[in-house]
């Protein structure tokens, strides 16, 4: 759960609403990482009392997972995931927001100044669901964003996606040496 909600993969913003809507809970994840996709699958395992499938029933789950682990899409994409505990009101024009409608807003940044773009986003499918976005890792020369050289990386959404209303999200810090494992970024 610590992988999930609070590691160097994964930030969780509190916000106390003055309003009836009470406290609420952003979470951001870096899905490209496989300790979060490894971390999902653990949760999933856990919620479905996995460790008292028969042997049947473990493998046909563990070919279920098995694409969504290898996750085809990361070696091009930084992918990142936001959703709310509560499913707060405040982050709906995320929720029902269009790529086109959230590129201009949306970023990943290095410590560097140097940016990427929205290239995809994916509304949450359901109540209580994921909002995922999607960034190129590499620019038109072939160079990644991040590499061991940065120290910082940022994700942002700027406060116009939410038209008026007291942005509901800071900006998501992440640094880079606490997400090194023998030497790579992983991220």
């Amino acid at each position: 759960m610590n992988i999930l909600s609070d590691s160097p993969w994964a930030q969780t913003q509190i916000e106390r609403a003055r309003d009836a809507f009470g406290t609420y809970f952003i979470t951001v994840r870096l899905r490209s990482a496989l300790y979060v996709r490894q971390a999902l699958v653990r949760e999933r395992q856990i919620l479905l009392n996995y460790d008292k499938f028969t042997p049947a029933d473990r493998a046909r789950f563990d070919a279920d997972v098995k694409e969504f682990l290898e996750c085809s899409d990361c070696p091009k994409h930084y992918i990142i995931t936001l959703g709310s505990k509560n499913d707060s009101y405040r982050i709906r024009p995320i929720k029902e927001s269009s790529l086109d409608r959230l590129k201009p807003y949306v970023s990943l940044t290095n410590d560097k100044g140097e940016r990427r773009e929205l290239v995809h986003f994916i509304p949450p499918k359901s109540e209580g669901g994921e909002a995922m976005f999607v960034f190129a890792r590499f620019d038109d020369q072939g160079k990644p964003l991040l590499t061991t050289a940065n120290k910082k990386f940022y994700f942002k959404i700027d406060e116009k996606v939410f038209e008026g209303q007291a942005a509901p999200i800071k900006k998501f810090t992440f640094e880079v040496s606490k997400l090194l494992r023998q030497g790579e970024i992983a991220f």
